[in-house]
């Protein structure tokens, strides 16, 4: 498992501004608000597009 954070990600009609996203591979297993700072996690930054199949795209840096 992978954990990422992002300055923002956009699923569907909403968006969170930052977030943590969780992979395994190259599929989303859980998102969430990025409250505090969480071990074992890489800053990417930029932008996140959740996609229905559960995969993320980058969209901006």
């Amino acid at each position: 498992m992978k954990r990422i954070a992002v300055n923002t990600l956009l699923v569907d009609e909403f968006s969170i501004h930052p977030a943590v996203v969780e992979l395994q591979g190259n599929r989303v297993l859980s998102f969430q608000p990025l409250t505090e700072e969480i071990a074992m996690t890489e800053w990417v930054g930029g932008t996140l597009r959740l996609k229905k199949e559960g995969r993320v795209y980058k969209v901006s840096m």
